[in-house]
């Protein structure tokens, strides 16, 4: 039977459910998702992780790690764990040490999490029904307060709250395993820890299976069929042997490259040419970030002028250059003139570059609308700039401790073309 917090959590969701469903648009939503969900893609992992599942549940019962007292637990884990992690499949490929991640933090969080939180800090159902709702709007409050630097107060403030209830829960759970350590089911505690580690394969091959079809495709685009595309697959196995990091890197470009041999040993040279390239790219990648971690907060230049600390930088200067190009195409498909309003119309996908959501980009469009130019301030106090002084391609970069006053041309730290620009 589910206990009090289970059941609060199951009425909760069904008046948020009935609430989308009294509501037009709720129940269109719900169509959308439905339609969505009638995937053969999507059906068949679920349909196989419950197969996988009962087989692991069986084993567990076997060997008496599992009792049919534990069905309610092992559903809500299955739904509220299993799924998450099936539906993420793409951060397994992409996230060094991913399993290695999930097995330190199912040991270290899930016990208390799972175990600790769930059955032995449960109040009455009409408290969990209270407090359920009243925990969860202030989270939502930190996130979004999280967003918007004039409510860091607000956001401070309801942190505090939510630390000292954190704190509270500890000092509760630590005295009750203190004093009734004995008494605790230790079967029931160790349910989420060995459900997660046995799940672990079944993800592994969902996702080596995902990432191996999505290079195949890659291959199956330069190809119409024939041995030589069934060489260059076997070759690209054969070479990447499982490594999930190498096969996410594969691209259109090296599913041309091995496309195009004429026999497995090319094919075979080709897949190891792309692994040390994709090795070498994620080596660069890595020694970038530790750049950044190193050099965060010092002040200074290399032996080339470039700045040290370059935090936000690439984000800075991709969101610039987006701009860039979006006022090239306005000024010759619109009439001849640099737009003031592509600001608002692109603020949106700054974010996709990395920058936070108040941006801070300024843009500055003349009267004439034949020049134009924007900056902005990055974390570490320099600037950066890009504009034009006539039509397109012109372009002008700038980057300093302060931003330029007029635009390119009539400021001499400008740099045509960027030529001595040398962060950029």
């Amino acid at each position: 039977m589910p206990n009090e917090r289970q059941l609060a959590t199951l009425i909760w969701l069904g008046v948020f459910a009935l609430l989308i469903l009294l509501h037009p648009k709720g129940r269109a939503g719900v169509r959308n998702i439905a339609a969505r969900v009638a995937n053969l893609k999507i059906i068949i992992p679920i349909v196989a992780l419950l197969v996988y599942l009962g087989v692991l549940v069986f084993v567990g019962w076997r060997v008496k790690w599992w009792t049919i007292d534990l069905t309610t637990d092992t559903v809500f884990w299955f739904f509220g764990s299993a799924l998450v992690l099936l539906f993420n499949i793409d951060r397994v490929s992409k996230t060094e040490r991913f399993f290695r991640q999930v097995v330190l933090g199912t040991v270290g969080v899930t016990a208390l999490t799972e175990f600790f939180v769930n059955d032995l800090f449960v109040f009455s159902l009409p408290v969990e029904l209270l407090l359920m709702p009243v925990l969860s709007v202030l989270v939502m409050i930190s996130v979004l307060a999280g967003h918007e630097p004039r409510f860091r107060s607000v956001k401070r403030l309801v942190d505090s709250v939510l630390a000292l209830v954190g704190i509270s829960l500890v000092v509760y759970i630590g005295v009750r395993v203190v004093s009734g350590w004995d008494a605790i089911d230790k079967v029931d505690f160790a349910l989420p820890l060995w459900l997660m580690i046995g799940v672990l394969p079944f993800i592994y091959v969902v996702s080596l299976y995902s990432n191996y079809e999505r290079a195949f495709k890659w291959i199956d685009f330069e190809q119409n069929g024939g041995p030589s595309r069934w060489r260059a697959k076997l070759a690209l196995v054969l070479r990447l042997h499982g490594q999930l990091r190498d096969i996410s890197g594969f691209t259109m470009f090296w599913g041309k490259e091995i496309a195009a041999t004429s026999t497995f040993r090319e094919a075979w040279r080709v897949a190891d040419k792309f692994r040390a390239s994709w090795r070498e790219r994620q080596r660069a990648e890595a020694d970038k970030q530790d750049r950044l971690r190193r050099y965060a907060g010092v002040d200074g230049v290399d032996n080339e002028g470039r700045r040290l600390d370059q935090r936000e930088f690439e984000e800075t200067k991709a969101a610039l250059q987006a701009l860039a190009t979006a006022q090239m195409g306005w000024y010759r498909n619109q009439g001849g003139r640099y737009r003031p309003e592509l600001l608002e119309i692109l603020e949106s996908r700054f974010e996709h570059y990395g920058l936070p959501k108040n941006h801070g980009i300024e843009l500055y469009v003349a009267d004439d609308g034949q020049s134009w130019w924007a900056w902005r301030r990055t974390v570490t106090g320099w600037c950066f700039a890009i504009g034009a002084a006539g039509p397109p391609p012109d372009e002008w970069l700038f980057d300093g401790p302060h931003p330029p006053k007029r635009f390119p041309g009539q400021d001499k730290r400008w740099r045509h073309w960027g030529a001595g620009a040398k962060n950029w």
